[in-house]
Protein backbone atom coordinates (compact mmCIF):
# COMPACT_ATOMS: atom_id res chain seq x y z
CA UNK A 1 0.00 0.00 0.00
CA UNK A 2 1.30 3.27 -0.91
CA UNK A 3 2.01 5.78 1.56
CA UNK A 4 0.23 9.82 1.30
CA UNK A 5 3.03 12.07 1.46
CA UNK A 6 1.83 15.31 0.29
CA UNK A 7 -1.88 16.65 0.77
CA UNK A 8 -3.82 20.14 -1.31
CA UNK A 9 -4.13 23.18 0.77
CA UNK A 10 -8.02 22.14 0.62
CA UNK A 11 -7.56 19.19 2.25
CA UNK A 12 -5.85 20.54 4.95
CA UNK A 13 -8.67 22.71 5.17
CA UNK A 14 -11.33 20.17 5.53
CA UNK A 15 -9.23 18.63 8.26
CA UNK A 16 -8.47 21.73 10.39
CA UNK A 17 -12.02 22.08 9.80
CA UNK A 18 -12.76 18.34 11.94
CA UNK A 19 -10.36 19.45 14.28
CA UNK A 20 -7.88 16.14 13.35
CA UNK A 21 -4.53 17.80 12.85
CA UNK A 22 -1.28 19.30 14.28
CA UNK A 23 -0.28 21.78 11.94
CA UNK A 24 3.06 22.47 11.94
CA UNK A 25 4.96 25.79 9.79
CA UNK A 26 8.20 24.89 9.43
CA UNK A 27 9.54 28.73 7.35
CA UNK A 28 11.57 30.53 9.83
CA UNK A 29 10.23 33.02 12.65
CA UNK A 30 10.80 35.68 10.58
CA UNK A 31 8.25 34.57 7.76
CA UNK A 32 6.08 32.69 10.13
CA UNK A 33 5.11 36.48 11.79
CA UNK A 34 5.81 38.19 8.33
CA UNK A 35 4.16 39.45 5.44
CA UNK A 36 2.57 36.14 4.59
CA UNK A 37 1.30 35.34 8.33
CA UNK A 38 0.60 31.99 9.33
CA UNK A 39 -2.47 29.63 10.03
CA UNK A 40 -4.45 30.39 12.82
CA UNK A 41 -3.60 27.14 15.08
CA UNK A 42 -0.31 26.31 13.58
CA UNK A 43 2.83 26.25 15.47
CA UNK A 44 6.29 27.77 14.39
CA UNK A 45 8.98 23.97 14.79
CA UNK A 46 11.68 23.56 12.77
CA UNK A 47 12.99 20.01 12.09
CA UNK A 48 15.32 19.62 14.84
CA UNK A 49 12.64 20.54 17.01
CA UNK A 50 9.95 18.43 15.60
CA UNK A 51 12.31 15.47 16.10
CA UNK A 52 13.24 16.86 20.04
CA UNK A 53 9.67 16.91 20.72
CA UNK A 54 8.76 13.71 18.47
CA UNK A 55 7.22 12.29 21.09
CA UNK A 56 4.64 15.32 22.24
CA UNK A 57 3.99 15.08 18.28
CA UNK A 58 3.11 11.43 18.61
CA UNK A 59 1.01 12.09 21.89
CA UNK A 60 -1.27 14.60 20.39
CA UNK A 61 -2.59 11.21 18.63
CA UNK A 62 -3.84 12.87 15.41
CA UNK A 63 -2.27 13.69 11.87
CA UNK A 64 0.52 16.27 11.48
CA UNK A 65 0.60 18.15 8.26
CA UNK A 66 3.96 20.61 7.92
CA UNK A 67 3.72 23.54 6.05
CA UNK A 68 6.19 25.87 4.15
CA UNK A 69 6.66 28.61 2.14
CA UNK A 70 6.00 26.21 -1.37
CA UNK A 71 5.50 22.77 -0.03
CA UNK A 72 9.40 21.43 -1.05
CA UNK A 73 11.13 21.87 2.10
CA UNK A 74 8.18 20.87 3.97
CA UNK A 75 7.54 17.27 1.99
CA UNK A 76 11.69 16.35 2.95
CA UNK A 77 11.07 17.24 6.57
CA UNK A 78 7.52 15.27 6.60
CA UNK A 79 9.50 11.95 4.88
CA UNK A 80 12.39 12.82 7.73
CA UNK A 81 9.40 13.32 10.52
CA UNK A 82 7.99 10.36 9.68
CA UNK A 83 10.71 8.26 10.88
CA UNK A 84 10.52 9.28 14.56
CA UNK A 85 6.40 9.36 14.41
CA UNK A 86 3.80 6.83 14.68
CA UNK A 87 1.17 8.89 13.26
CA UNK A 88 1.12 9.53 9.85
CA UNK A 89 2.95 13.17 8.72
CA UNK A 90 2.15 14.99 5.56
CA UNK A 91 3.56 18.00 3.50
CA UNK A 92 1.11 20.75 2.59
CA UNK A 93 1.44 20.98 -1.42
CA UNK A 94 2.00 24.19 -2.57
CA UNK A 95 3.28 25.66 0.96
CA UNK A 96 1.64 28.85 2.47
CA UNK A 97 1.58 30.55 -0.93
CA UNK A 98 -1.15 27.94 -2.18
CA UNK A 99 -3.23 28.99 0.89
CA UNK A 100 -3.37 32.07 0.19
CA UNK A 101 -4.05 31.81 -3.44
CA UNK A 102 -6.85 29.96 -2.68
CA UNK A 103 -7.91 33.42 -0.03
CA UNK A 104 -7.79 30.76 3.11
CA UNK A 105 -7.61 33.03 6.27
CA UNK A 106 -4.07 34.07 8.00
CA UNK A 107 -3.48 35.62 10.98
Amino acid sequence: MKVKKAISVSELKEMMDSNGVLLIDSRNPGDFNGELGHIKGSINLSLPEMIERSKWLEDQNVPICIICNSGGKSLREASLLRNSVKVPVYSVSGGIIAWHLRDFEVE
